[in-house]
């Protein structure tokens, strides 16, 4: 972790925190009772934490204001716009790299690294740097170009891109088939029952696994041991670019071979069956239809073509598409860009295309990668569950760089890590529409409410596999975010997941476990950079709440924004956690139901015989940190009470501290079974509101 630099703001913001809230506890004597309560975090990592928990969670959990320099740093990689256009493949093997901790990435790191994000005059407007070089010429050769002069040129071009991959990906694979002692047509069949056995058993909790469920489980634990270093340069190779200079309109079709009868219609140019490889077809400027079960390489240069997933294929397989409004659908547990013991690619040049499966798409790994590039056009993606950049045992990753784009998902969609996976979603630009609330039933039995563990989360199998790496992310727009339960930038057991928004007007809506939580010693965090944003969560747990020995934040840099949750909600924790909420500038309103928010701590039976440890709660609400806009005291409201400009320490708000020790004290001695681990409830409320003027109650 310390080869992994934050953006210069994460870690003044970080620092800055860490200072204000160490003298607020220090003031009240709460210094011991925040040092316990991280001792206690660091000791549910020891007991728990598995070979594949992330570096990432056990950096955080070793020390909690780590936390946001981490989400910060996971997302660099992914949130430079250029770097995004020009090297997409790299950008996505240098975050796999980071993700699984990697100690040398094999993207170089650019002078401009996070230069998009790190400030207002860079990122938070959706402009790129005055400065930044022109885009490339699309017909002009660039260095590392592959030419594609002819037909059989780009065949050629789609053995480069899949063979050398392909050797790398071998060795990613070898510890992963001699951890299964599995043939990998056996191991494959095991692996494919895991996303639906993981949708349907989501709390194991100490229950003994049936037989099929370990026997699925062992397989999932053999996916997590993939060599990540080779990993990644499977996937960073495909970054070369195709010069193309072909005359499609001029080349003759050629007859399908007897081999594909059946799987592909429409003229076709060429097709040729490589040794180790598979068939390799070169469309037309015609309409075609792929059955892609049967190939493995596509380069198609035009025409509205149909691309589908009839069976489950392992290995090499890639598709480019050069033109078109384009369908790509599975009908298993198979669709587009899954890369299941191997990798798949998309990489869809032009077009208002249609992604669909029920499960496994839209840049989906089970042991292998699943990278999906789409450069244009307003898309669609529905991905019913585990797609949209979700993986175990590998990387999952869809970049979606130009239009407004429409995602639509159920269950483990948009941006989600379980075991050993990075699943990361990320948009470039347009208003966008990202929903993941379908069928599943709350797991609380809450009415009109649906289980997501979607959009940004790093998911682990409890008690048995811990969990990866989950990241959404948003460099523009004004976006639309729905969710139901565990969604939205958070993780939960032994995960890590990130929402992050870099601009625009947003409107974030979730449910129970919501908006930068996390649970069972995970991490979660979500980040929006700029604009007037609406935070909207139901039930419980949400906009920076952390649950059993875990840690959260939620960081908004900037904006008039509006948040309304229930309780255990804006900087609240439980259970031996961390919560801390922060926002940098702005006239905002807080509205939360009290007792347990903005800076409140809630109930602590979970081992605290053994440790005497509680929970530790912040909310800091700053003035115009890092160019931010300034603070209002008039316009600035939060609904548990007032909060003075400087320190005020609360504890169930809005009672002070010391009326909350002297109430619980007054109920333990009323009640014939006292619970000692709510006897105080550990929690500070910060604001720095220019020229010292109060912020009234609302």
């Amino acid at each position: 972790p310390e080869l992994m630099q934050p953006p210069e703001w994460a870690g003044k913001l970080a620092a800055l925190a860490r200072t204000r809230v160490g003298d607020a506890f220090s003031e009240a004597s709460m210094a011991e009772g925040r040092d316990a309560t991280f001792r206690a975090i660091t000791a549910g990592l020891d007991a728990r934490s598995q070979l594949e928990t992330p570096w990432s969670v056990r950096a955080s959990l070793m020390d909690p204001w780590r936390a946001l320099p981490v989400a910060a740093t996971l997302t660099g990689p992914l949130a430079h716009r250029q770097a995004l256009e020009r090297q997409p493949y790299g950008v996505a093997a240098r975050a796999t790299a980071m993700a699984f901790n990697v100690r040398e990435p094999v993207m170089p790191r650019t002078e401009e690294g996070d230069a998009d994000v790190e400030g207002t005059a860079n990122g938070s407007d959706g402009k790129e740097p005055a400065d930044a070089a022109p885009p490339p010429d699309p017909l002009a050769p660039r260095h590392g170009a592959v030419p594609v002069p002819s037909v059989q040129g780009a065949v050629f071009a789609m053995r480069f891109l899949l063979e050398e991959s392909g050797l790398h990906m071998r060795r990613a694979l070898e510890p992963v088939l001699a951890e299964s002692g599995m043939e990998r047509d056996a191991l494959a069949t095991l692996l494919s029952e895991a996303p639906p056995m993981v949708s349907r058993v989501k709390w194991m909790g100490k229950r003994e696994p049936d037989e099929a469920t370990a026997r699925i489980t062992r397989a999932m634990r053999a996916a997590t041991r993939i060599d990540a270093d080779a990993l990644a340069h499977a996937i960073a190779h495909c970054d070369a670019d195709l010069y193309v200079t072909a005359d499609w309109a001029q080349a003759e079709p050629e007859p399908l071979p007897d081999a594909l009868a059946g799987s592909v219609t429409g003229p076709i140019l060429t097709a040729e069956m490589v040794p180790e490889l598979g068939w390799v077809v070169i469309g037309s400027l015609a309409d075609n239809a792929y059955d892609m079960s049967r190939i493995a390489a596509v380069l198609d240069p035009g025409g509205n073509d149909e691309y589908r997933w009839t069976a489950v294929r392992t290995g090499m397989q890639a598709i480019i598409d050069l033109s078109g409004d384009d369908r790509y659908w599975g009908a298993g547990l198979q669709g587009p860009a899954a890369g299941i013991l191997g990798m798949s690619i998309i990489d869809d040049y032009a077009g208002n295309d249609r992604y669909d499966a029920p499960w496994l798409g839209a840049g989906a790994a089970l042991a292998g990668a699943g990278i999906l590039v789409d450069r244009g056009g307003n898309d669609t993606y529905r991905i019913e569950r585990w797609g949209c950049g979700a993986a175990i045992g590998g990387a999952g990753i869809l970049i979606d760089t130009k239009g407004s784009d429409d995602y639509e998902g159920s269950l483990f969609a948009q941006g989600v890590g379980g075991p050993a996976g990075l699943g990361a979603l990320v948009d470039a630009e347009g208003n966008d529409r990202y929903r993941a609330a379908g069928a599943e039933p709350s797991t609380y039995l809450t009415p009109a409410t649906s289980l997501s563990f979607s959009q940004g989360v790093g998911f682990g199998f409890r008690p048995m596999l811990a969990g990866g790496t989950g990241i959404m992310l948003d460099l523009g727009g004004d976006d639309r975010y729905f969710a139901g339960e565990f969604s939205q930038g958070g993780g939960y057991y032994l995960g890590i997941g990130i929402a992050r928004d870099t601009g625009g007007r947003d409107f974030w809506n979730g449910d129970r476990y919501a908006q930068g939580w996390s649970a069972h010693q995970a991490v979660g965090a979500l980040i929006d950079d700029s604009g007037d944003d609406v935070f909207l969560s139901r039930t419980a747990a949400s906009q920076g709440a952390a649950w059993d020995q875990s840690v959260s934040v939620l960081v908004d840099r900037n904006g008039n924004d509006t948040y309304r949750a229930d309780g255990l909600a804006q900087g609240s924790a439980a259970q031996q956690a961390f919560a801390m909420m922060i926002d940098c500038g702005g006239d905002d309103t807080l509205d939360a139901a009290a007792p347990v928010c903005q800076g409140g701590s809630g109930a602590n039976e979970y081992r605290f015989d053994a440790t005497g440890a509680r929970s530790v709660s912040v909310l800091i609400l700053l003035d115009g940190h890092r160019g931010a806009a300034g603070r209002s005291a008039e316009r600035t409201r939060c609904s548990a009470g007032r909060l003075l400009p400087g320190t005020t320490i609360t504890g169930t708000a809005p009672m002070s501290l010391s009326d909350a020790v002297a109430a619980a004290a007054s109920r333990a001695a009323a009640d014939a079974e006292p619970a000692p681990a709510t006897a105080l409830l550990m929690g500070i409320s910060i604001i720095d509101a220019s020229g010292g003027h109060q912020v009234p109650a609302r």
